[in-house]
């Protein structure tokens, strides 16, 4: 995969992965968004970034930490090709500003980013998180978003 990253932060380049996850045997897939790092502390450093600017609120008073309804992370998937897609995070301190807190940008095969496109639009959400790896931190950031942007951020 091709690399077309720039970001306002100092952290090393993460990947960003589109796909769908049954967290449970049992239970139907859920299309995920993340952003992967080589270690822990890079992801967990995201995390804390990113939920310090998230303006979502959480919906159960107990259990696990999932905010829902967030509008300053912008998650864009646009299609530059038969072949592929570009997925873009973005966010700022202010919306009122050009300056970014956040941005990191994948290319992502087609093929791999049309079932998670179908599978957001039927569920009508999916999930934005980080990872190390291949392993997603839930419990660092796990935001319901609801509209991902397929001309751009």
């Amino acid at each position: 995969m091709k690399e077309t990253r720039s970001s306002c932060s100092s952290m090393n380049k993460p990947q960003i992965t589109v796909g769908c996850v049954s967290f449970n045997p049992e239970d139907s897939p859920e299309p995920v968004v993340a952003i992967s790092y080589s270690s822990v502390r890079e992801a967990e450093n995201t995390a804390r970034l990113l939920m310090s600017v998230q303006n979502g609120v959480k919906p159960f008073p107990s259990g696990p930490d999932i905010y829902a309804g967030d509008t300053n992370i912008k998650v864009g998937l646009v299609r530059t090709g038969k072949t592929e897609a570009l997925c873009q995070i973005v966010t700022f301190a202010d919306p009122r500003h050009l300056t970014c807190v956040f941005y990191a940008a994948w290319r992502i095969p087609w093929e791999i980013a049309e079932p998670f496109v179908d599978l957001m639009e039927l569920l009508g959400h999916y999930t934005l998180t980080v990872a190390h790896g291949d392993r997603l931190l839930l419990n660092n950031m796990n935001l319901v978003k609801y509209v991902i942007d397929k001309r751009g951020v």
